[in-house]
């Protein structure tokens, strides 16, 4: 009899460990949003959120780096905020959401169990460059929505300043919320975070309605032989959060602004024809010319197997005119991806900039 309950006593310490882990990269962001700040990033049904303090950015979108070598994307809030709790809902384009974990349903529901009084954990922020910095830290008191902490090493107090707002509380592997109060108040502790399961219990009705809350730029309606695409990724650093190339996926969106570059700039599409495969003729890059900024120069066009290919195949190089037009043939080339790389610049002094990128088949 001991051995059936020693057995069953086995079996359900091993699903509460398995219920309680998140097999999880959990990877904060840094957000430069109307303030800097950090996110938590999680994808649910083919979309990429990202959960961050509802003041760290007032504006509706936001910039965001993560890892190294630095991965860019566009935060666009949702209309899920929650001011008095202090944290809100954003969607999440660029190279940043390729790779975006974990899943939401992944998540612990409850998180009561990894909290205990004065336990352990880990405090992480992402520098604007995509370097972490962690600090250990002690967590008490832990209540029903909020966890406080004070750091582990003495020296360490005080470090927790502006730009850790949103930072990742996390036990283990297990991220279990972000950091929402700065030092002060009557917390007793040097910040407060708020618990992943209580912004879970709030959001579950909202992420059932899926791609209802996506607020991504709507791509051009194909038309003659124009090919609609998105934008899913770029090397560079936007200007702002108004000038990312998501823009130009659409007819009238803001030009693609960046500032003086170093490198090379690539942007990765994702072809939205109706065909499989679709054929490939020509791209046409347009840049309105000023006194502040530059038009590409020379262009490289490769024809990535999938959205994360490091490795993608060239298909020809091209040319913008110093007046800003460009016209770059391929002849036809079955891909249902494309870099566009831009070597060089009319003026390597200048912000590169777009105004618009078209597509076409033969």
């Amino acid at each position: 009899m001991h051995s059936i309950i020693f057995a069953f006593l086995q079996i359900f310490l091993f699903v509460l460990a398995n219920l309680l882990s998140v097999a999880v990269r959990a990877e904060p962001a840094y957000v430069r949003g109307s303030e800097e700040g950090q996110a938590f990033t999680f994808h649910h049904s083919g979309q990429c959120y990202a959960l961050l303090p509802d003041h760290v950015s007032a504006r509706s979108r936001f910039l965001m780096t993560a890892g190294t070598p630095p991965r860019e994307g566009r935060g666009t809030m949702t209309e899920i905020r929650f001011p008095l709790a202090d944290f809100a809902l954003a969607t999440v384009e660029g190279t940043l959401a390729v790779d975006c974990n974990p899943a939401w349903d992944a998540m612990p529901s409850n998180l009561g169990p990894l909290l205990p009084d004065a336990g352990l954990a880990t405090l992480t922020k992402v520098r604007p460059n995509g370097v972490t910095e962690r600090m250990r830290v002690v967590m008490s008191p832990v209540v029903y929505e909020h966890v406080g902490i004070t750091p582990v090493d003495p020296a360490e107090r005080g470090r927790i300043a502006k730009g850790w707002s949103g930072s990742l509380l996390s036990v283990d592997e297990t991220p279990v919320g972000i950091a929402i109060d700065l030092p002060g108040g009557d917390w007793g502790a040097e910040a407060r975070i708020l618990r992943f399961d209580a912004m879970k219990g709030r959001l579950e009705r909202y992420l059932r309605a899926g791609p209802g809350l996506r607020n991504a730029s709507a791509p051009v309606v194909a038309e003659n032989n124009r090919i609609p695409f998105e934008v899913v990724g770029w090397s560079a650093t936007p200007a702002s959060a108004e000038n990312t190339p998501t823009e130009l996926a659409q007819d009238g969106g803001a030009p693609f602004l960046t500032g003086p570059l170093s490198e090379a700039v690539s942007l990765r599409l994702r072809l939205l024809s109706d065909e499989p495969t679709p054929v490939l003729g020509r791209v046409e890059i347009e840049t309105t010319l000023d006194d502040a900024t530059t038009p590409p120069r020379s262009v490289l066009l490769f024809a990535p197997a999938s959205v994360d290919d490091t490795s993608p195949r060239r298909l020809t190089s091209g040319r913008v005119q110093a007046t800003g037009q460009g016209e770059i043939n391929v002849g036809q080339q079955q891909t249902k991806w494309l870099d566009i790389r831009i070597t060089d610049v009319w003026n390597p002094a200048l912000p590169l900039r777009i105004d618009a990128l078209r597509v076409f088949s033969p």
